[in-house]
């Protein structure tokens, strides 16, 4: 039963969310002059993209994983796998972070103008 009631919390939360950041939206555009309206969802939509390619398919084939090994009870490859997710994770924020730093000139001048 816990199963079934947590479920319908997801779409509840799931649901309100939409509503919400719409609301969100109209504060900002009320609120932000037209220049900083663009650049905040400027940056949103880059975090975005970068959250796309950070996270392509890795949570779900960690779910897949995680409940394949536990049931099989190789407990070391859940192990490893939580180790790879993180590193891979560590590793390619850092590449981020160096290409941000690296262009940051071109996409203050380019991107967010």
């Amino acid at each position: 039963m816990a199963k079934k009631t947590s479920i319908i919390w997801l779409y509840i939360v799931s649901y309100l969310a939409i509503p919400l950041s719409y609301g969100i939206r109209m504060l900002y555009s009320r609120t932000l002059s037209l220049e900083d309206f663009g650049l905040v969802y400027a940056i949103l939509g880059f975090v975005s993209l970068i959250n796309f390619y950070a996270f392509s398919g890795l949570p779900v084939a960690l779910n897949y994983f995680l409940v394949k090994y536990y049931n099989e009870k190789k407990l070391k490859k859940v192990k490893e796998s939580f180790y790879f997710i993180f590193l891979f994770n560590v590793f390619f924020s850092l590449i981020t972070i160096l290409f941000i730093f690296l262009f940051k000139d071109l996409l203050l001048k380019d991107l967010f103008k």
